[in-house]
């Protein structure tokens, strides 16, 4: 269901924002602890062995196509030739495809997710009108991909629901394992400029526990500066 400007003014700009790319650790983190995703990021990364770079190869267009006015022209199209040859094996023996609707929609939640964050930190607590527009924005940019809507919850009340569920399904992976350091304490691109600290602090409950993090009152001084230093406008 594509054909519709995918976005507009307001919240959803944020994901243009630096801040929106300060969080990502709270996103990957939870897509590392997808078994599918998992699976993928180690046999077909672009850039094995650094998650970072991966993502900075990947993030910004898919940021960009929350804001094509004609997504339906190229954006499936894009999203079936980068995704088609993603398969594999999970860590358990169970098969994988990127393109399975479930495995995608799970990746684009927690990109929402992050967003509903991003904006919660560095600005301030999002009214319940301003989260139901939002989420609208955010399945506007889901439908852009021409994937199957059937994963995608109706309301943002749905949304909290499924991303409840699908979060408590998650588990330690060999991904998670692998890029532990690098998602604690990041070395490239823009989570490299958020302090250890405010990086525990933004990690979802259940990635900070299977990464063994429990941030501490320092943590929280300095994601409390760090975000005020950095406030969204």
């Amino acid at each position: 269901m594509t054909g519709a400007s995918t976005a507009g003014p307001g919240l959803i700009e944020h994901l243009r924002s630096r801040q929106f790319l300060f969080m990502l650790p709270r996103a990957v983190s939870l897509q590392l602890m997808h078994p599918a995703i998992s699976a993928a990021i180690l046999e077909h990364s672009p850039s094995p062995g650094f998650v970072w770079l991966h993502k900075q190869r990947s993030v910004p267009p898919t940021i960009a196509m929350a804001f094509d006015p004609h997504p339906e022209t190229w954006i499936p199209r894009r999203i079936v030739v980068t995704h088609d040859t993603i398969r594999g094996t999970e860590a358990d023996g169970n098969r994988y495809h990127s393109l399975d609707p479930e495995v995608f929609h799970f990746q684009h939640a927690t990109y929402v997710d992050s967003l509903f964050e991003t904006i919660t930190r560095f600005r301030g607590p999002l009214g319940t009108e301003e989260r139901r527009a939002l989420y609208d924005r955010c399945c506007s940019w889901y439908r852009a991909y021409g994937i199957s809507e059937t994963p995608l919850p109706a309301t943002v009340d749905d949304f909290d629901s499924y991303f409840r569920d699908q979060t408590g399904k998650l588990a330690v992976t060999p991904a998670l394992t692998r890029y532990r350091g690098q998602l604690l304490r990041p070395r490239q691109w823009w989570p490299a400029a958020v302090p250890s600290g405010a990086i525990r602090t933004f990690l979802h409950p259940v990635a900070a526990r299977a990464l063994g993090v429990r941030p501490s009152a320092i943590d929280r001084a300095v994601s409390a500066a760090f975000t005020s230093a950095s406030s969204l406008r």
